[in-house]
């Protein structure tokens, strides 16, 4: 059975660089960012372009207009190239997968391992204005939009809610146990399975 780890994660959680540790614990490929590059490439598109589309563009006037139409060929074209490079991915070796509606494109792989990965809201202000170089309403106002981005392109990609935690196998709070607690957790966890 092939082992893919999908980890959505609220912006400022850590989320990311949990699933990039998690990734080199185990030997797993990692992916994230590249799949965008990947899609540029296959649609032979600039990344730059490629991203004003992506995950951080769905909370737009245009956004709207193109939910009340669903018509949206550039949106539509990217979200199928970004499935079908996570497919490759996944064929070639285990994985985890940062975002990109991963949980919902392997949703009925028995290979699935879903995480979500949160924190809470003081937690996530500190680490983002830390890293913006932000005050503290700066960086809680980032978090409040990127996370209603991030809401809004999983709505649109698989008609369910990003935050919606049914859809997931784990939830880890970062802030209990500290980025590399929370490895070290969902290592086991990986292994658990592996053994069961």
């Amino acid at each position: 059975m092939r082992q893919i780890i999908s980890i959505g994660r609220q912006f400022g959680s850590g989320g990311r660089q949990i699933g990039k540790k998690l990734a080199e614990r185990l030997g797993y490929g990692f992916y994230d960012r590249d799949i965008l590059q990947a899609a540029a490439k296959k649609l032979k598109m600039p990344e730059a372009i490629l991203a004003r589309t992506d995950e951080s563009t769905y909370n737009s006037l245009l956004y709207s207009l193109v939910m009340s139409t669903k018509i949206a060929p550039f949106e539509d074209a990217l979200a199928k190239e970004e499935t079908n490079f996570l497919l490759r991915q996944a064929e070639k070796g285990p994985c985890v997968i940062v975002g990109r509606c991963a949980n919902f494109v392997f949703k009925d792989d028995p290979g699935l391992l879903s995480v979500y990965i949160t924190a809470p809201m003081e937690k996530r202000v500190a680490s983002v204005a830390e890293r913006f170089h932000l005050d503290e309403e700066g960086a809680e106002g980032m978090i409040t939009a990127t996370d209603r981005k991030r809401d809004n392109y999983y709505y649109y990609r698989t008609s369910h809610r990003w935050s919606d935690l049914s859809q997931y196998h784990f939830v880890a709070d970062s802030s209990v146990l500290g980025i590399d607690g929370t490895v070290e957790l969902l290592e086991k966890i990986v292994q658990m399975r592996q053994q069961g």
